[in-house]
């Protein structure tokens, strides 16, 4: 029976407010369109299994969970559940945090735009303020004890104010480069142990949502030091650990991306794939290079390529047991394979290292570049090939700064290409060498061997920086390539 004097519609919308209170679910579904302007629908996964972990009420949840890209995880954990968090009590205190502010930006924009949404079936919900200070409800900003309701942080900056009720941290890492940083690594470590923890109380949720990309890395931190609960929802069920869906193996989280698609991609770069779409951190926090995926053939199997670059990596000093001076040749085929021959790896006297730089870079192919990094012996190596006719206009002069400083960096490339199967060494020079580096390889020790590695970086990098890449040159490459023309 209506109650006197209220219409059916007023009633109806009655009904929806308390359902949206009461159900993210449905909060979520009645405040959010697609691209079309369509209510959006919620995928069972979503429903059954995700949602129930987020709570309306702060009881000390501490939970780390993957989900793959786009698959609609961060409309509802960054961009819906701080509003029905509001909705059902104004004054508790959300921070949002992510990598940087641009991010955080496009969260705090994504929730202004909801506000609307939200008032047309929950009358009288505010929310005001700006990016800088945070957003705040009528009802907290009318306490006017200086907090705010919702605040958005990154992981350098931290946050500040009187505390918080529920932290979601919504991707800590870029990809797979600051994850495998050490220093990266200790930066987000820091925010955990000196700017999180030290601002909440035993009550406060914590929601940390984010790609595993390398063994160790902020969500095994979050296990094993702060009893973070882990939730593994991968694209396809692989039957491991910590899958709250009960699915049979090889059955689809969504119907988002068919089963086609996801072989594609895992078939493209299996490294990504593992870490966004299955929760599996493949690029170990150790060992990143996966030498199983290195081939290695005989030098008569070189197809004869052109545009070789070669890296050279000098030591800083010829004394006994100090680093070596070491070089390597590589070139890309047109299917973004690498390639791999002429190795030297020595410890040369430095009166002898431009001599024994030039006779090495003799005996390359014609228009061979010669990538040589700026330190070190470097200098006068790169001064002496631009003296030598025919050499001197493929000198590279390669600078290394800042972040590409670190070699593991340097190495991102040549890692993911390992991880798919598609390096190719040549069994010349000191090959054996290489990949004996390769297999100790961490770029967290001091002084472990890793000079041809070093100068497989200077080529990755000048590679990079190169200007434009000449297709009748990568038409050749193929070519090559697929024939299988040796040297």
């Amino acid at each position: 029976m209506i109650a006197p004097n209220v219409s059916e519609s007023d009633l109806l919308k009655a009904l929806e407010a308390e359902a949206c209170k009461r159900s993210l679910a449905y909060f979520v579904e009645a405040t959010t369109r697609d691209t079309w302007g369509n209510p959006i629908q919620l995928h069972d996964w979503q429903r059954n299994h995700f949602i129930p972990i987020l709570g309306h009420e702060p009881k000390g949840r501490r939970v780390r969970f993957h989900a793959p890209p786009q698959y609609g995880k961060s409309i509802i954990m960054s961009k819906r559940f701080p509003l029905w968090l509001m909705v059902n009590n104004p004054l508790l205190r959300v921070v949002i945090v992510t990598y940087n502010e641009d991010f955080a930006a496009g969260f705090y924009d994504a929730l202004r735009s909801a506000v609307h949404e939200v008032s047309q079936v929950v009358p009288g919900f505010e929310l005001t303020g700006n990016i800088s200070a945070g957003l705040v409800t009528k009802e907290r900003a009318a306490i006017n004890d200086g907090t705010r309701s919702i605040v958005f942080a990154t992981i350098g900056t931290g946050f500040t104010g009187k505390g918080c009720d529920v932290v979601i941290i919504d991707d800590p890492y870029r990809g797979l480069e600051d994850a495998m940083s050490p220093a990266y690594r200790k930066t987000v470590e820091s925010f955990f142990d000196n700017k999180l923890f030290p601002r909440i109380n035993e009550q406060t949720d914590i929601y940390l949502m984010y790609h595993a990309w390398a063994q160790g890395d902020i969500g095994d931190y979050a296990v094993t030091k702060y009893g973070f609960t882990p939730y593994r929802f991968a694209a396809i069920a692989d039957g491991g650990e910590n899958d709250p869906t009960g699915r049979e193996v090889g059955e689809l989280l969504s119907p988002m991306r068919t089963v086609e698609h996801l072989e594609s991609l895992e078939a493209a770069d299996p490294k990504m794939y593992a870490a966004m779409y299955q929760g599996l951190p493949i690029a170990d926090g150790d060992r990143p290079i996966r030498t199983d995926g290195i081939k290695v053939l005989p030098i008569n199997s070189c197809p004869s390529f052109v545009n070789w670059y070669r890296g050279w990596d000098t030591a800083y000093t010829s004394k006994t047991g100090s680093d070596h001076t070491a070089t390597i040749k590589a070139v890309f085929d047109e299917y973004g394979n690498i390639h791999l021959r002429g190795f030297r790896k020595e410890r040369v006297p430095l009166n002898q290292i431009t001599d024994w730089a030039l006779e090495i870079a003799k005996a390359d192919p014609p228009k061979t570049h010669q990538a040589v990094e700026m330190h070190n012996a470097g200098y006068a190596v790169a001064d002496h090939l631009r003296r030598q006719p025919g050499i001197s206009p493929w000198v590279v002069n390669q600078k290394v700064t800042g972040a590409e400083g670190k070699l593991r960096v340097r190495l991102i490339d040549f890692i993911n290409l390992a991880y798919a199967g598609r390096v190719y060494v040549y069994q010349e020079g000191d090959y054996q060498k290489f990949l004996d580096e390769c297999e100790t390889f961490t770029g967290l020790i001091e002084g472990e061997s890793d000079d041809l590695l070093a100068a497989l970086a200077v080529i990755l990098l000048a590679v990079k920086g190169a200007k434009s890449k000449h297709e009748e040159t990568n038409i050749i490459n193929r070519h090559a390539f697929k024939l299988g023309l040796g040297k």
